[in-house]
């Protein structure tokens, strides 16, 4: 005879009946109900947009894997659910982070830090110079403001990023011994920017704060004690860093526009039907339109009103919007003969 418990836990539950405006989280194990509805809420406060019929589908899957919780369901192979399914957990993980505990790993959410974004160290390999960037890091991190603090500590982080690779591409003991390191060190680094410059991997800009970043980074290391003897880079040595004649000099001006090329462009007008039904939604494909007619910053382009646009009626159809806090108008002009698809 079957063991009617162990065929009732088994059993598949039944998908109830949808209802317009609501999600059902019937059948879900206590805790997936309570990380999803405080993932939720998140993200409600954050004021970012959870569509019914994607948490209808994550509720489906989630009754059916019977899971114990939300970190155990399976990577989904839909972008949209598993974006939605990385922002919930992203939510989680910050209601129990503590600022101390965050700076002790290899990659940061810097949401916890007061901060937008992630910065990751673990594209520096040798052990002493991550520790003294994390280090250096969470010295100057309280110091920057607005909300492009976390991508310029990104770009400084990647100047050092370079010096690592550097180092383990270029010595016997890749670059783990820091007493043993020296000017000659250095010099390869600048000859491998110079290098990738004249290659075009690098852009002159690039290599010009490259330098400058390697060489504050490694002068604050200094200045803040990293290399005494209970220090992450005990025993660097003192001709071990980047002076201003070190870095080149800065590229003449005149170099081309920052437009995004005509074939991305191609690319971007081709694929704007599937970004509406498929990754996200009718909303964010008209705002990725109104940033490539007018040319304004996504901030900008967010802080619209309702039924902010003005349209022409002939045959080349042109709208008029008014940005907050900037003064005049934004005008972009479409062919009506060639729609976008």
């Amino acid at each position: 005879m079957a063991d009617c418990s162990r065929v009732a836990r088994t059993a598949p539950a039944a998908e109830p009946l949808p209802v317009t405006g609501q999600v059902n989280l019937r059948g879900l194990a206590p805790l997936v109900v309570v990380e999803v509805l405080y993932g939720l809420q998140q993200r409600a406060g954050a004021e970012c947009t959870s569509y019914c019929r994607f948490l209808r589908r994550l509720a489906r899957e989630l009754r059916q894997a019977q899971v114990s919780s939300l970190s155990e369901l399976p990577v989904q192979a839909e972008p949209v659910r598993r974006s939605l399914v990385n922002s919930l957990l992203t939510h989680l993980g910050r209601a129990f982070a503590d600022p101390r505990t965050e700076i002790a790993k290899d990659r940061w959410d810097l949401t916890v830090l007061g901060h937008h974004g992630w910065l990751a160290f673990t594209g520096i390999s040798q052990r002493w110079l991550r520790e003294a960037v994390k280090g250096w890091a969470a010295h100057d991190l309280p110091r920057r403001r607005g909300k492009q603090a976390g991508a310029r500590l990104h770009e400084i982080v990647g100047a050092m990023v370079r010096l690592s690779a550097t180092l383990r591409a270029g010595r016997r003991d890749q670059g783990e011994n820091p007493g043993g390191l020296g000017r000659a060190d250095i010099e390869a680094f600048l000859h491998r920017l110079a290098f990738l410059s004249a290659g075009g991997q690098l852009s002159a800009y690039c290599r010009v704060k490259t330098c400058q970043d390697a060489g504050r980074v490694l002068t604050e290391i200094r200045s803040s004690g990293m290399t005494r003897s209970s220090g992450p880079a005990a025993g660097l040595a003192d001709d071990f860093t980047l002076t201003a004649g070190d870095v080149p000099a800065k590229a003449d001006p005149g170099d081309p526009g920052r437009d995004v090329r005509a074939e991305i462009m191609r690319q971007i007008c081709g694929h704007l039907r599937e970004l509406e039904e498929t990754i996200s939604s009718r909303e964010t494909r008209v705002a990725v339109e109104l940033l490539m007619d007018t040319g304004r910053r996504p901030a900008e382009i967010c802080t619209l009103e309702w039924d902010c646009l003005v349209a022409t009626p002939p045959a080349r159809r042109c709208w008029s919007m008014t940005i907050p806090g900037l003064t005049g108008c934004s005008v972009a002009c479409r062919s009506a003969s060639t729609p976008r698809h």
